[in-house]
């Protein structure tokens, strides 16, 4: 290395910009062709967050060194940050192409499919970062994060804790361990492992924000109130916690209008919140509960509902709440999914996403599952299967699926019948999905009907038709 260049990253490397920055320009302009002169003043503009000022300095690398695999690198950690997905990953694809056993390029190339909603692409590649390097701990908890999005929280946990058995102390491990106990309904490991996350940092507001919710499951909440409030105290802009620690206070009979006075206006996603909270209120009776773990409302939902007819449920994924219904019904369950995801684009997620790729989940011997788009099974199936609808968990989140199921049911839903719509509030566009498809199936058919019960957190409501 020449010594002006050895100079210029030694002031690089003591966080000296300015002076680094002087060195690699004098460099360049003394030898144009000096790769490793463009290559460290491309990572000084990164360190600047000046992804765009970077992105030709790559390319000057990537034509005097064409097989350098970390200026592909750069080049899609660069454009990531510009959010110009689909062409980071091309790059980072071309890194591995070059050094195929680089860890570092597997795993950025999962936070970029991750970051543009290739779950099932991310995970391939954070295994791929792992097969390279079985310590690098970032990878396990990124992967054990998508893959609890998709589903499959018992290989997240197992990941988690692969990760904590190389570097004991990492706080965000800890916090992922958290998340996939929680979706899974384990909320006192929840619990232990959101409270190992703050031990090791104390400022991790995303654990007290999902410890908090975790606690709002449990009676009492102000625990969960002082929880989300901590969270609050770290990240005064953090809005999920400070909505919930509203929510939670308002439920207790406080008033709680300092707390929601505090969240953005002209925001899309705290709107809807404020919105699903507000139509909660107005729309519950003294049959409402409120209930903040999606298993408990299933099962008081089930238990409203009358001992015969069909129980159902469209949406069935990996399984994990038709079990659950499976085991509180005692009579057969049927299961309705294509088990290749959504069959179009639903607020963000693309067409295709929650996709198990036709696997079939493991149930239990009373469920028996239908594969397939519901518009080409459940009709067959009502054929086959006389009786009125005794229960039925609707899982299908987009507004056509909704429509489908529920016109299909409509001459079998009777004065009794209990629907569960899992995702029924809260989202930005909750208005235009499933909530929409059961108001207006109501207004079509003349059911009149009650809400038995609200999940602010799981997002779910229950109904019981009282007439048709």
């Amino acid at each position: 290395m020449p010594p002006a260049l050895a100079d210029a990253l030694a002031h690089h490397q003591k966080g000296e910009l300015e002076a680094a920055e002087t060195g690699y320009l004098g460099v360049i302009e003394a030898d144009p062709a000096n790769a490793d002169a463009y290559h460290l003043l491309s990572i000084l503009r990164l360190q600047q967050g000046r992804a765009e000022d970077a992105l030709p300095l790559i390319d000057k690398v990537i034509e005097l060194a064409p097989n350098a695999a970390d200026a592909y690198g750069n080049k899609g950690t660069a454009l990531q940050a510009l959010e110009r997905y689909g062409e980071a990953a091309f790059a980072f694809r071309t890194a591995i192409e070059r050094a195929p056993d680089a860890a570092h390029h597997h795993y950025n190339l999962g936070n970029t499919l991750r970051a543009d909603d290739d779950k099932a692409g991310a995970v391939r590649a954070y295994r791929d970062a792992i097969r390279c390097a079985p310590d690098l701990v970032q990878a396990h908890s990124n992967l054990a994060t998508t893959l609890s999005e998709l589903g499959l929280f018992d290989e997240a946990v197992a990941h988690c804790k692969l990760a904590l058995q190389y570097q004991p102390e990492f706080a965000d491990a800890h916090y992922n361990l958290g998340n996939a106990h929680r979706e899974a309904g384990r909320y006192a490991d929840a619990v232990g492992a959101y409270e190992a996350a703050l031990a090791h940092d104390p400022d991790h507001a995303d654990a007290y924000c999902n410890l908090g919710l975790t606690q709002m499951i449990t009676p009492g909440l102000d625990r969960a109130i002082r929880t989300l409030g901590k969270a609050v105290e770290v990240r005064p802009d953090h809005d999920m916690a400070r909505f919930y620690q509203a929510v939670a206070s308002e439920m207790t009979g406080a008033d709680a209008t300092r707390l929601f006075a505090g969240l953005p206006e002209d925001d899309a996603t705290v709107d809807a919140w404020l919105d699903s909270w507000n139509y909660v209120k107005s729309h519950s009776t003294l049959k409402t509960e409120i209930i903040h773990c999606p298993y408990v409302l299933l099962g008081h939902a089930l238990k409203a509902a009358p001992l015969q007819g069909l129980v159902l449920e469209f949406g069935v994924r990996h399984g994990q709440s038709i079990r659950h219904i499976a085991a509180e019904a005692g009579q057969p369950v049927h299961g309705f999914d294509s088990f290749h995801g959504l069959p179009a684009a639903w607020g963000g997620e693309p067409e295709g996403v929650y996709s198990t790729e036709g696997r079939l989940p493991d149930v239990p011997e009373n469920v028996t599952l239908h594969a397939g788009l519901f518009e080409d099974t459940l009709a067959s199936f009502l054929k086959h299967h006389p009786g009125g609808v005794r229960f039925c968990n609707i899982d299908c989140d987009i507004y056509e699926s909704a429509v489908t199921v529920l016109d299909g049911l409509a001459p079998r839903i009777k004065p009794g019948s209990v629907l569960v719509f899992d995702e029924y509030l809260i989202n930005p566009t909750w208005r235009d999905d499933e909530y929409r498809a059961f108001r207006e199936a109501a207004e079509k058919h003349g059911w009149r009907y009650t809400y038995l019960a609200f999940g602010i957190v799981t997002k779910q409501a229950a109904v019981i038709i009282e007439e048709t």
